[in-house]
Formats: C-alpha cells, structure tokens, sequence
C-alpha cells in the first residue's frame, strides 16, 4: 500500500478523538485510514499515547478506597490502603510493561512489512522499466527489420535490372 502521508504524534491523537467521539473503534487500521503514514509510525505514536493514558489511570486514586480511608481514618486501613495500592500498581505496571514489549514486537513486524513492501515496489518498478526497455528494443528490431527488407526488394530489384542487362549483352 503507497504511504499517503506522514502520520504525526498530534494526527494521531486526533484521529483518536474522533474515532472515540464516532462511536468507532480505535485501533491501528482504523487511525491509518484517517492519518496515512506508515503503519509502524502509527503503532509506534499509539504505544506512546497509550503510555502516557496508562501511566495517568495507574496514577489516579481509587475514590471509593480514598472515601474508606477519610471514613475510618486509621493507621492501619491507612497503611493496607497503601500497600495494596503499591502492590497493585507492581502488578499493572509489570502486565503494562509485557504488553508494552508485544507491541513494540507487533510494531517491528510491522516496519519488516513495510520494507517488504517498498522492496515490493522497487521491484515492480524495475520489471515496469524492464518492460518498457524491452518494447522500445523490440520497436526497434521491427523497423530494423522493415529497413533490411526494403534493402533486400532494392537488392533483388538490381539483380533482376543486372541480369536484364546480362542477357541483353
């Protein structure tokens, strides 16, 4: 597929916007189709928002948990709240970071099908220009090959004038 344009961080996080205010699904296909670009630049701009999106709901406080807290108000809930907020980020932030790992590994594919694909069109190109330098030589042959023939009606028309000539003598 011909690269259309350019995607960039900010087109990217716009075509997201507008996917999630269509009511559409947001993944790689459906931002390429609004963004162009290559679909490793896609997937490389989506890891980063999805980083930063990630980071921000792992960072936000449990309202309910923080409500408890303020209601007991006790060392110890206090102090259960926290370990098991710390534990729970430890665990999401490792699942994040393994993700994070298989993306930049679906990210690599793709860039490899990218260059599969330029590689694609080189060749293409190659065998279009192939193609035409055939069909100019191939041209060529026919009208050398017409220029040999009107040589050759010249040549017989002057053995045949020559023989006349012979057997007039």
């Amino acid at each position: 597929m011909p690269v259309k344009a350019k995607a960039t961080y900010e087109s990217v996080r716009d075509a997201v916007n507008q996917l999630e205010k269509e009511g559409k699904e947001v993944n790689p296909t459906n931002v390429l189709n609004i963004t162009g670009g290559s679909r490793s630049t896609v997937y490389k701009f989506l890891g980063q928002l999805q980083d930063e999106d990630t980071k921000r709901q792992i960072k936000k406080p449990l309202p309910e948990l923080e409500d408890l807290i303020n209601e007991q108000s006790t060392a110890i809930i206090t102090s259960l709240y926290e370990i098991c907020k710390h534990r729970a980020e430890e665990v999401v932030l490792t699942e994040y970071e393994s993700m994070k790992k298989r993306f930049a590994d679906l990210q690599k594919t793709a860039e490899q099908l990218d260059l599969i694909e330029e590689k694609y069109q080189l060749k293409a190109q190659t065998f279009e220009l192939q193609e035409q330098k055939l069909q100019t030589e191939n041209q060529d042959l026919k009208e050398q090959n017409k220029l040999l023939r009107e040589q050759i009606q010249t040549l017989k028309e002057q053995i045949t004038a020559l023989n006349k000539m012979i057997l007039k003598q």
